[in-house]
């Protein structure tokens, strides 16, 4: 009889012991099932989040062509009247040898402007108050306006020409190239005499002018 009950009281404590780790430990191992998909278990798939459906890109804006920069013909400009009374102001010297020098205006850009285009005569002398190059060589329309200067990397020839002291008179034609850049080409002529300078700065200009 009491070998019965001690077997009886060996089950119920075995009994109590599996059935708390059923209710506990393995209650929580089934819902982190739950939780955790495995694909070998049966239920619903997990729903993978989905990114959204990416903007479509809008067209570029079209490119609209630049409008070129204006270009004048001298043919399209009015020929500017020209005035030789400057020339009697001036010194001339029958003594110097004549001679003549081809030469480009400098700096156009800061003086000048489309209403400049075409034929041009003045004289050149020398600036040495000018704050960048005290050899500079001013070139000055009859009228006083300023156009430019001799190219510095002819200066050496010019002082040569000219004697470095010499206001020598000039002619030519201020022309517009297809890039829309100012250009002058002008002949200076040494004072040696009134009437000769006149007739070569007049010649050449309508020669420049054919």
């Amino acid at each position: 009889m009491f070998f019965i009950i001690y077997i009886a009281v060996i089950a119920f404590a075995l009994y109590l012991i599996f059935h708390d780790r059923g209710e506990g430990e393995g209650k929580s191992r089934r819902q982190a099932a739950r939780i955790d998909y495995r694909p070998e278990q049966p239920g619903p798939v997990p729903q993978t989040p989905v990114s959204p459906t990416p903007k479509p890109l809008e067209p570029a804006p079209p490119i609209r062509p630049v409008a070129a920069r204006p270009t004048v013909s001298p043919r399209n400009v009015a020929e500017r009247a020209l005035s030789w009374s400057y020339l009697d102001s001036m010194e001339f010297d029958e003594r110097l040898i004549a001679q003549t020098m081809r030469a480009d205006i400098a700096g156009m850009r800061h003086y000048c402007s489309f209403a400049d285009v075409g034929p041009v005569n003045g004289y050149v002398q020398p600036e040495p108050g000018n704050p960048h190059d005290p050899r500079a060589q001013v070139v000055i329309r009859a009228d006083g306006k300023k156009l430019g200067y001799i190219p510095r990397y002819a200066l050496d020839e010019y002082e040569n020409f000219s004697g470095g002291f010499l206001v020598c008179p000039f002619s030519g034609r201020v022309t517009v190239d297809n890039k829309g850049y100012m250009r002058a080409d002008i002949l200076v002529v040494r004072p040696t005499d009134r009437n000769s300078v006149k007739e070569r700065l007049a010649d050449f200009i309508n020669q420049d002018n054919k």
